[in-house]
């Protein structure tokens, strides 16, 4: 495995390595809609609670919004209380139940693909693989369709290391790629345009690392982004860099599962054709490969083009 998280080569390499970064799409790409994208941009703008109070009384009329503006106004509210509170930088208990939860675990819960888990659980991948050690997680979200595990989080007060939950973190990330390529796919060609993402939080810092499969057996892993909540409303332009960083991850996740969907029907419709078989079980990567590019044209009904 290429860690690029905790490699540090030498700045001659620096041209290989912004390659290698377009070619995987190593960071995280920033995917809001407009009217998300309005909310963020007038939220920045705020310096005083009453112009968060302003902005929030636009947002709570009318029935009829989006589960990202929805998400939005909530957690705009909540560190607007929060701010109130003077102080964020609490022990670990604190930081789960009114920051983690607020501002994660809910930018999944109205998304009917996912459910959320809490509470040290286990992780679905690591069951699959039993030649790894059971891991217990802060959080997981799980597809509730074929089962696995679309991303985790671990959670730790600022003044703590994190470096055990990281390392977990890759174990996790490695348990999803085998889980997908080996139980779901059987194609290491089709696992390799999917993404494995954990997230680490670290007081009110959040740290979101990635690992794809790019060659049978051969993994990169990096660090895909990075978000801080700030501890005052003197700084809502953070705040609200934060949660677009939140929504993409949303976004994104959403989109891995879209493919996976995608890829997994396709095999099914394939297979009920009674196209080329390989091992009576799945077709061959090449038959695959050449139905990829729908994963990449088909329009994502999460992202509507709002006015």
């Amino acid at each position: 495995m290429l860690d690029f998280s905790k490699s540090r080569l030498p700045k001659r390499f620096k041209h290989y390595i912004d390659r290698i970064n377009k070619t995987f799409k190593i960071d995280l790409d920033i995917i809001v809609t407009r009217e998300e994208r309005r909310v963020l941009v007038e939220f920045a703008k705020c310096r005083t609670q009453e112009d968060i109070e302003l902005l929030l009384s636009g947002m709570f009329n009318g029935n009829q919004v989006s589960s990202g503006i929805r998400y939005l106004r909530m957690a705009i509210s909540g560190l607007n209380d929060l701010w109130e509170t003077g102080d964020l930088d609490q022990a670990e208990g604190w930081m789960r139940e009114n920051v983690y939860t607020l501002l994660f675990d809910r930018l999944f819960l109205l998304n009917k693909h996912f459910k959320t888990m809490r509470g040290e659980c286990y992780s679905a991948v690591i069951k699959e693989l039993h030649d790894m050690d059971p891991k217990r997680v802060d959080f997981i979200l799980r597809s509730v369709n074929d089962k696995s595990d679309y991303t985790s989080t671990e959670e730790k007060a600022s003044n703590k290391s994190t470096t055990i939950d990281i390392q977990k973190g890759r174990v996790l990330q490695r348990g999803m790629l085998d889980t997908w390529q080996k139980r779901l796919l059987h194609s290491s060609t089709l696992a390799s345009e999917l993404e494995a993402i954990t997230c680490q939080w670290r007081g009110r810092e959040m740290l979101v690392f990635g690992t794809k499969l790019i060659d049978d057996g051969k993994f990169l892993a990096y660090k895909k982004a990075s978000l801080l909540i700030p501890s005052d409303i003197h700084h809502c332009a953070t705040a609200s860099r934060a949660l677009m960083v939140l929504l993409s991850i949303m976004h994104n996740t959403t989109l891995n599962f879209m493919r996976m969907s995608i890829m997994l029907n396709a095999i099914s419709e394939l297979s009920v054709k009674k196209l080329e078989i390989e091992d009576g079980s799945c077709l061959t990567d090449t038959r695959l490969h050449t139905s990829l590019y729908l994963i990449h044209y088909i329009p994502s009904p999460i992202f509507p083009e709002n006015n």
